[in-house]
């Protein structure tokens, strides 16, 4: 969970975080799989049911977000030095290190083994799909692991903001 306070940023890689078993079955030993979109939302645990529910867009501004999906036994995900370039350009909000793919042995084929996946269409984000036109996907082998870094700002003044309804 993320846990902050009012006007705080939580801009952190999650590290990596298994896909749900059944994905990890259904695509084990080389099988692929087609990536033709993917829809996301901010959800809490609500106190009195236990249940997830979403977290009112008026409590969390997702500024921008980063998340790699991939076949952790062909590929990880290693710090990186930002060179000068890089960091006069903007990239990575200007920090030193940066989180990049790496492959842990040379392909036998070109089938990719880790894909990037980064938005930065703020709170809009929530419940609306992102999706590639008919035809097209992101193909990736075998994955079972994700790591996301979302850029996560407190938006929820708990001091005067007492209606927690709107979602």
């Amino acid at each position: 969970p993320i846990e902050t306070v009012y006007s705080q940023v939580h801009w952190i890689s999650h590290g990596k975080m298994p896909l749900p078993q059944n994905i990890i079955d259904r695509f084990a030993n080389g099988k692929l799989m087609a990536i033709t979109g993917y829809e996301v939302d901010q959800v809490r645990i609500d106190e009195s049911s236990g249940e997830e529910v979403s977290v009112p867009i008026t409590w969390a501004y997702n500024h921008h977000y980063v998340t790699y999906v991939l076949n952790s036994k062909k590929a990880r995900l290693v710090k990186k030095k930002a060179t000068e370039e890089m960091k006069k350009r903007g990239l990575h909000h200007g920090a030193d290190e940066y989180l990049g793919a790496e492959l842990l042995e040379t392909p036998e084929n070109e089938i990719p083994q880790v894909h990037m996946f980064s938005e930065g269409n703020g709170g809009e984000f929530r419940l609306s799909y992102h999706g590639y036109p008919k035809g097209y996907a992101q193909i990736i082998e075998s994955p079972d692991s994700y790591n996301i870094a979302p850029m996560q700002i407190d938006t929820w003044n708990r001091k005067d903001m007492t209606n927690s309804t709107f979602v």
